[in-house]
């Protein structure tokens, strides 16, 4: 790794498919923190050819395209792809908006790694423990056993389902691996069973359904892909609110 955080071109860092999708609202304030005091944390790169392929960073570098920045600092790190993986999956994990979902996923890869990594390791004709995956994830992340296990069963759900989950907010671990117990053909009723079962056993008044509302389409305004549909989750918001969590 670079002792120095060096400047490279914005153009020139390669971001690989299949990230996590950003975070509008956390782009916006990170360009405005960025603009105010400046770049406090290089993003990390490995170089790929003359280019730089991006290992953690993202939010970062997109707040600096928004601001119009040519350049950006980072660090240069040299390792191989499952560890250039890993160190992207550390960083995830310690972002405080990651969803259960969202973060049993990136527990679930990292055993995943973990367990490729122990057996390309293992001596020809030796044999890999079965639970040295498990264990030495927990052991790296700094969590439990179960949770490992929980995290292996919740990414597994249906995509569908996940999706039924989130929309529904069948969402704590507990419900997941729940749904998770069901064949995939019946997980997303069994999202809706617990939604059921969660909303009479604990009857909402108005002011919390309308709560639960205002954050529906909030999170139709992070995460959705195009500006109509933003402008179409911000008419059923009260503009104040908005304008005050994410700008006019």
């Amino acid at each position: 790794m670079s002792d120095v955080p060096i400047m490279i071109m914005i153009d020139d860092i390669i971001v690989n498919d299949g990230r996590r999708e950003l975070n509008s609202a956390s782009v916006k304030r990170l360009a405005q923190s960025i603009e105010q005091v400046g770049l406090r944390h290089p993003i990390t790169v490995k170089r790929k050819g003359e280019k730089y392929l991006l290992i953690a960073g993202r939010h970062r570098l997109e707040a600096c395209k928004k601001i119009g920045r040519e350049h950006i600092a980072a660090s240069i790190v040299s390792m191989n792809n499952d560890e250039a993986r890993l160190w992207e999956i550390a960083e995830n994990l310690h972002r405080a908006e990651l969803s259960n979902i969202e973060r049993a996923e990136s527990i679930e890869e990292w055993r995943q790694i973990t367990e490729r990594v122990s057996n390309r390791l293992t001596p020809h004709g030796g044999k890999q423990p079965s639970e040295a995956g498990y264990r030495k994830t927990a052991e790296a992340l700094g969590i439990s056993h179960e949770t490992v296990r929980n995290s292996e069963k919740i990414a597994k759900i249906d995509p569908d389902a996940k999706r039924a989950a989130t929309q529904a907010g069948t969402t704590s671990v507990r419900e997941l691996v729940e749904v998770a117990k069901e064949p995939p053909s019946q997980q997303a009723a069994k999202v809706h069973e617990l939604a059921v079962k969660r909303a009479s056993s604990h009857p909402k008044d108005d002011h919390e359904r309308s709560l639960e509302w205002r954050r529906s389409f909030e999170r139709v305004w992070n995460q959705s892909p195009s500006d109509a549909d933003r402008e179409w989750a911000r008419t059923w918001i009260d503009n104040p609110i908005m304008d005050e969590r994410y700008g006019s």
